[in-house]
């Protein structure tokens, strides 16, 4: 029992961090790595901050860019999907709490039940890898020479950047 309420008050103190990257998730705009069309130009990447017909507004750092839509390139959008890293680390706890689990209502019938975990542990990083191959793929979206409409739902204002916005209120707060 003792163990069981361990491993529940573990999950309950992963709730709090992930609760605060959602909310996090929701009122930013999402990460954007911007090549420009010039050659030998930089990208610059930062979070995509609104879109208007003829301008993309990014947070560079600490410092809001203005992008003229005609001179951006390509555009690589972060989902904000669970990367290759995730999957292997839920796969992995999955197996050892359901090997651990296994193992200890096998023991309590034999006295040779080392097997289950291994097993366990096993049968969870099969599919495991097979789902890390695929959410790494689909992390990312690359787009060619955009149009506005394809990017405005990604950016925090999909309006476009308010009238008399303090371009300084922009970072403040930002983690």
């Amino acid at each position: 029992m003792r163990q069981v309420l361990l491993w529940f008050l573990m999950g309950a103190g992963l709730a709090g961090p992930i609760a605060a990257q959602r909310q996090r998730d929701l009122l930013y705009g999402a990460q954007v790595r911007v090549l420009p069309r010039s050659s030998g130009g930089p990208p610059v990447t930062g979070e995509l901050v609104a879109v208007s017909d003829d301008t993309l507004w990014m947070l560079a750092g600490p410092r809001l860019v203005a992008l003229p839509m005609p001179q951006v390139a390509q555009v690589r959008i972060d989902r904000r999907t669970p990367g290759a890293g995730r999957a292997w680390a839920w796969a992995l706890i999955g197996g050892a709490v359901t090997g651990g689990a296994l193992t200890a209502a096998c023991s309590s019938v034999r006295k040779n039940c080392g097997g289950a975990f291994a097993l366990s542990v096993a049968l969870f990083l099969v599919p495991g890898a097979i789902a890390a191959a695929s959410l790494d793929h689909a992390r990312y979206q690359t787009l060619d020479r955009p149009e506005p409409g394809q990017l405005r739902a990604r950016a925090r204002f999909p309006q476009g950047l308010p009238p008399g916005v303090d371009r300084d209120s922009l970072t403040r707060g930002l983690p």
